[in-house]
């Protein structure tokens, strides 16, 4: 009795063709695989330099604030001391401006505010006064978005090689069943799916950069390899909880100015008191 479902024979380059796909997919796979690694190790990289510097800027932009409020406190003592009459302990104020402040009182004095009705009501004001680190934070928010915008790039070519090993894997799995059909027809409309969806990811791959060959400029200010240091060279463990210098200090400053401030201001009482 004649088989109903015969199994028809394979044509003489059927199984050739086959490994040969199987091999260079299996090649291609590994190529992707690798590939997709690489860009998403760089592209952690970037987005976490991206985090260190926006941290850096915040911690910037605070060591600003403190400055000002110090500054602000010496701008308060030499008013109230001028206003009483206390030359001493304004002089003593008066002395201790520096950098931006000095430049603002300067401006603020020349617009005559104790006469003028229109003149600004203090030397803080934006026209006037330029908080210290302005132009740094900045720079490092400038290079921190140019990070980041990096880190979305290399993940979204690190996607692309993910996807492609995915297509490489239909491959091998429909090159691999096609020789189980036992219809010709089924077979090779398998293996040509199969050709047409490696075809299709290989055009894909070699169109895709390759690490190592996309060299991205430096930073003018010349950014540091070592993710702990900015591209100031300072250490970037400043930012650490346990590591808070730069604000301990300004705020050490504060209080020793205030102490000699009261020192200053309770001498020159004493001097000046009726016996």
């Amino acid at each position: 009795m004649s088989d109903p479902n015969p199994i028809e024979p394979k044509s003489a380059w059927f199984e050739p063709v086959v490994a040969i796909l199987m091999a260079v997919t299996t090649l291609g796979t590994a190529w992707c695989s690798y590939e997709s690694a690489k860009w998403n190790g760089e592209s952690s990289g970037d987005a976490a330099q991206a985090d260190r510097l926006e941290r850096h800027a915040a911690a910037l932009h605070f060591e600003g604030n403190q400055i000002m409020n110090t500054q602000i406190t010496i701008f308060m003592g030499l008013i109230d001391a001028q206003l009483s009459g206390n030359e001493k302990v304004a002089n003593f104020y008066s002395s201790r401006l520096g950098g931006e402040l000095r430049k603002a009182y300067d401006a603020w004095l020349a617009q005559k505010p104790f006469e003028n009705p229109k003149a600004a009501p203090h030397p803080f004001v934006p026209e006037l006064y330029q908080p210290r680190f302005t132009k740094e934070v900045k720079e490092v928010l400038t290079d921190a978005a140019r990070h980041s915008e990096r880190a979305k790039k290399k993940g979204s070519i690190a996607a692309t090689y993910l996807a492609n090993t995915v297509l490489f894997a239909m491959v091998l799995f429909f090159a691999g069943a096609a020789g189980k059909f036992d219809s010709r027809r089924v077979r090779q409309g398998a293996l040509f799916f199969a050709i047409a969806v490696f075809l299709f990811s290989f055009v894909r791959m070699v169109t895709l950069p390759v690490t190592g060959r996309v060299v991205y400029g430096g930073s003018s200010k010349g950014l540091s390899q070592d993710n702990r240091r900015n591209f100031y060279g300072a250490d970037m463990s400043m930012l650490d909880a346990n590591n808070s210098l730069p604000r301990l200090e300004i705020a050490r400053v504060l209080v020793r100015f205030n102490h000699i401030a009261s020192v200053v201001v309770n001498a020159d009482n004493s001097c000046t008191a009726p016996p």
